[in-house]
């Protein structure tokens, strides 16, 4: 019976070091998660597009349009938005 005791003692420890483990885990890929972020705007969505650069001779190159975003409180928002929300706030 003391076995018993000992063995949940010793799995509630390794359960509370893997909580700990995951937690840390976690916090690790919401670091890359904002290291590594889509071009789109938080507010709205606005996302990059698929333009074309024309020469003289028509010849189609293709290219992507982003949106221009801008840092405002740790996100990304486009300057369309934060036009937006300062004459919202006039």
């Amino acid at each position: 019976m003391i076995d018993d005791v000992e063995d949940h003692e010793d799995l509630r420890g390794f359960l509370d070091n893997l909580s700990q483990t995951v937690y840390t885990l976690s916090h690790y890929l919401s670091i890359l998660s904002t290291k590594i972020m889509a071009r789109i705007c938080s507010t709205c969505g606005k996302g990059s597009k698929k333009a074309a650069n024309r020469s003289h001779s028509k010849m189609k190159t293709l290219r992507r349009q982003n949106p221009n975003l801008q840092k405002v409180d740790g996100s990304l928002v486009c300057t369309a938005c934060i036009r937006t929300t300062a004459k919202q706030l006039r």
